[in-house]
């Protein structure tokens, strides 16, 4: 094989490996929390604000199965100390989902961003790249402990 064909060979590879098809799918399901975030929140106040640090790992059923790791950055439109839901939230995150859509192994980076009422009721889309590709809408209330997805994938 000369090296044009195994850098092609090898380039296919890698495209299959990261599951990047031409092929879309829809998909729904749930996400739910595993247990507190990994790491105790961090707070910040920013004037009549609070900032919010936090990292949490999700259960991911339905259409798509699996974990996601989030890393969030939160925005509370009220004092930090605030029992949770007091105040509206924006919500900001990056990280990596793996699991499986059906049989297939799938991974990806992603992002997601959300705007959460003062009740509880969650309005976000999640971005999928680098990796399965796609876009998922998450709606729900937080205060439920899950939240479902929607969306297409490639």
């Amino acid at each position: 094989m000369g090296r044009f064909s195994a850098l092609v060979s090898g380039f296919c590879s890698d495209l299959n490996n990261h599951s990047l098809t031409d092929t879309t799918y829809d998909v729904s399901g749930t996400i739910i929390p595993e247990g507190p975030p990994t790491s105790p929140p961090s707070r910040i106040d920013a004037g009549t604000d609070c900032i919010v640090d936090l990292v949490q790992l999700y259960q991911i059923t339905g259409s798509l199965t699996g974990k996601m790791k989030l890393d969030y950055r939160i925005i509370v439109h009220g004092p930090c100390g605030s029992p949770a839901g007091t105040y509206n939230e924006e919500w900001i995150a990056f990280g990596d989902f793996s699991g499986f859509h059906g049989e297939k192994s799938v991974t990806s980076r992603l992002s997601y961003t959300a705007t959460v009422t003062h009740q509880g009721m969650v309005n976000g889309t999640i971005t999928l790249g680098q990796g399965m590709s796609g876009t998922l809408t998450i709606r729900g209330q937080f205060n439920e402990g899950k939240l479902a997805y929607q969306g297409t994938i490639r």
